[in-house]
């Protein structure tokens, strides 16, 4: 990891891509929230499309690896008042030499290699381009790290409830930090995986109580899982239901299909470029051309020669090989996860998102290539071992080897004389150099290869050659990733001097007034989390179909659905608008945070609320709009007092999660409280609940009878309250399970 990733840990060279937009934000969030202000960070009220933190489960806040950096660093550094940028880079990579290992343990115990051929399998794991490629995404580099450890707890869960519930709490944490397609794909896998040992077993014995106990205690497994993962699943699931991923268009769903021609990358590397610099920014193979990296499957010239050869040899050993009995599960899953892979070119993705539950709020159909590397990688360390023992295999299978090593020499000579070329529509003179290092691996493997067959290298000389030419090939393509010296957490701290942002944070510190900043840099616009940093409430984009392309689970509505931009902008408060000249435009008209309203009306749906918005006649200075009749009265009796003083509304505490108004008021009213409607906060008008409305579709409106109240709002989510209760219910359980299980027996060991 030191060789390759010296240049993060001395600050030379960052994460790129969504780490700035995304990772480094939340969790420099997470760690103001709890670490300072020492409270949970259920909403962020500091950008529009991020506003329900903690209900999103690619926030990773559960994570114990997340919430240990918030209390590292607070132990270490007390004063503090920003997450160092180093810190979550550091957790994300110490999870790479966590996924070498948990291959060397699988393939040591279940596979019986070598310690040093487990090694080797474990390092095209960890550190293949697969996980080099998705170093900025830590909800995918967790999963894909603890995925062995997974695999290993569900083969030996079929004989034993202790490790089903062991495999039930590690899936549970790793939902944690998981982006949720990771752990559904990774849950299809070891169910798929459970039941052909079941099958395998009922051929083998024909005894149903033999054979069905995978199945079982894989089920417990699973209910483990969901117990553990409530406390952050829950909260989930009331989120989806109001987001753009509640139900995904099949055009959506698919978005991220495989083309075939990108399966090119299985041979020659970098054959669409290295970040930054993607040498083809727009393609006919494929129209997501921002998913080039998704593209990237390599783990080694040799290394992939070998997991084929695995494939072609334990076939002929499949009834005396012990490592065969997986085989043709292991081949079909890794077919199965390529024609899923390609998604919108070929029907099986489809039948998938139409027919199968939970399918349907899932896209980027590539992702399930990830099954396809690992079972790859695993045998990668098969092939390795058999070479190792046996050397008269690589003479038997000379002519595999020969086609295999002119398949990657061939398709390197030909993408770098630009052969390839006409069907990108993209002359690219540089792509030589790209590829130089990965045409040298194939040349080297093939010289290494050829002089084995030949017996001119000896049986104890081929495992140190071919651990050198595996790990030397993987080094080249993994340290030659990074050329990114563009650093979040120094640009956010430059953007927080901007003297217009300056002029904006003096000009609002009490009002909670809104800021639109138009952005054209890549890096800046869109989500860079400079509002969560400076804690002002700085919005980054305006449409929502801007930002369901960016995050499906933002929630449908956080924009009133009014075509006026300039009127859209107000109603949600907008009081300044910073241009991409860095100009500022005022919005006079702009609604304060809060707002007493006397005349409303009801919009029976919000394509109503819509054709209402956008009718010239409406001024939302004078009337709001609501989802639900507030049912309010005059009282008959209202105080002298309330009726000789103007009414007004008062801001007595604010916080992320919680705030506290007195309001007056002589006429029924609607209070608008310009923040974004969602479920999970509630109001107390006096101490008692009260009905929080949709004002405008995505704002909240509480109803007020006449006279002077005190108005309460918290985040009060009822599936928390419900998960974590399960989420300790269960792992307290299950700890009992396994300390109770071990103190029964060990008197009879």
């Amino acid at each position: 990891m030191l060789l390759v990733y010296w240049p993060v840990l001395f600050g030379q060279e960052f994460f790129w891509e969504d780490f700035f937009t995304h990772e480094y934000p939340i969790r420099e969030f997470c760690f103001y929230s709890a670490g300072i202000k020492h409270v949970l960070p259920f909403w962020n009220p500091y950008t529009w499309g991020w506003a329900t933190l903690l209900a999103d489960p690619q926030n990773g806040f559960w994570y114990p690896a997340n919430m240990l950096q918030i209390a590292l660093v607070r132990l270490f550094a007390p004063s503090a008042v920003h997450l160092p940028i180093l810190v979550p880079e550091v957790t994300t990579l110490l999870h790479l030499p966590l996924a070498s290992l948990g291959v060397f343990y699988l393939l040591k115990k279940e596979f019986h290699v070598t310690d040093t051929v487990a090694l080797v399998a474990g390092l095209t794991w960890g550190f293949g381009a697969r996980m080099i490629a998705e170093q900025n995404h830590a909800v995918f580099i967790i999963p894909l790290a603890l995925l062995p450890w997974e695999t290993l707890l569900t083969i030996r869960s079929w004989s034993s409830w202790k490790y089903a519930v062991g495999l039930g709490i590690l899936l549970g944490v790793t939902f944690f930090a998981s982006h949720p397609e990771a752990i559904l794909f990774i849950i299809i896998f070891l169910g798929a995986f459970t039941v052909w040992e079941s099958a395998r077993r009922m051929h083998l014995h024909a005894r149903w109580n033999l054979s069905l106990a995978p199945m079982l205690y894989l089920s417990l497994a699973i209910v483990v899982m969901i117990g553990v993962s409530a406390i952050q699943l829950l909260p989930s699931q009331e989120l989806s239901l109001l987001t753009y991923r509640q139900h995904l268009s099949y055009a959506d769903a698919s978005f991220g299909s495989i083309p075939i021609g990108y399966f090119v990358t299985l041979f020659v590397p970098k054959f669409f470029g290295e970040n930054p610099g993607f040498l083809v920014p727009s393609t006919p193979l494929s129209n997501d051309s921002w998913w080039w990296w998704e593209g990237t499957f390599y783990w080694g010239v040799l290394a992939e020669i070998l997991a084929l050869f695995a494939v072609v040899r334990l076939w002929k050993r499949r009834t005396s090989d012990r490592r065969a009995r997986y085989h043709t599960f292991f081949v079909l899953f890794a077919l199965f996860a390529v024609a899923y892979a390609m998604g919108s070119y070929l029907p099986l993705h489809e039948l998938f998102w139409r027919y199968v539950p939970l399918f349907e709020h899932f896209r980027a159909p590539n992702r399930m290539m990830w099954i396809f590397l690992f079972i790859g990688v695993l045998l990668t360390g098969i092939g390795l071992d058999i070479i190792a023992k046996e050397q008269g295999s690589l003479r038997h299978y000379r002519r595999y080897f020969a086609v295999t090593c002119g398949v990657f020499l061939l398709l390197h000579l030909l993408s770098m004389s630009g052969f390839f070329d006409p069907l990108i529509e993209k002359t690219r003179p540089g792509l030589w150099v790209l590829l130089l290092h990965s045409s040298l691996a194939s040349v080297f493997a093939s010289l290494f290869l050829f002089l084995s067959i030949k017996s001119k290298v000896s049986a104890r000389q081929i495992l140190p050659i071919a651990t050198i030419l595996i790990v030397a090939d993987l080094y080249f393509v993994d340290v030659t990733w990074y050329s990114n010296t563009f650093n979040q957490e120094t640009l956010i701290r430059q953007d927080s001097v901007i003297a217009s942002l300056l002029d904006f944070r003096a000009a609002h510190q009490t009002d909670h007034a809104k800021l639109l900043w138009l952005q054209d840099e890549p890096m800046r616009k869109q989500r860079s989390g400079l509002g969560m940093f400076l804690r002002s409430p700085i919005e980054y984009i305006l449409e929502p179909g801007d930002m369901r392309d960016l995050n499906p689970l933002c929630l449908n509505d956080f924009a009133p659905p009014i075509k006026n931009s300039i009127e859209k902008m107000e109603i949600m408060g907008i009081s300044t608008v910073i241009n991409k000249d860095m100009s500022e435009h005022l919005l006079p008209n702009a609604l304060p945070f809060l707002r007493l309203y006397y005349e409303w009306q009801v919009a029976a749906s919000d394509s109503e609320a819509k054709q209402m918005l956008d009718d010239p006649a409406f001024h939302f200075g004078q009337m709001i709009y609501l989802d639900q009749d507030p049912i309010l009265q005059n009282s008959p009796e209202l105080p002298q007092n309330i009726i000789a003083t103007a009414d007004s509304t008062i801001l007595t505490s604010y916080s992320e999660n919680n705030l506290s108004i007195v309001v007056r008021t002589s006429r029924p009213a609607i209070l608008l409280v310009n923040d974004l409607y969602y479920p999970a906060w509630k109001a107390f008008v006096d101490g008692k609940e009260t009905k929080i409305l949709r004002a405008f579709t995505s704002l909240r409106g509480i109803p007020v009878s006449p006279g002077q109240h005190e108005i309460e709002l918290r985040y009060d989510s009822n599936a928390f309250n419900m998960g974590w209760k399960i989420t300790l219910g269960t792992l307290a359980l299950s700890l009992l399970a396994l300390f109770m299980g071990r103190k029964q027996k060990s008197p009879a060991g």
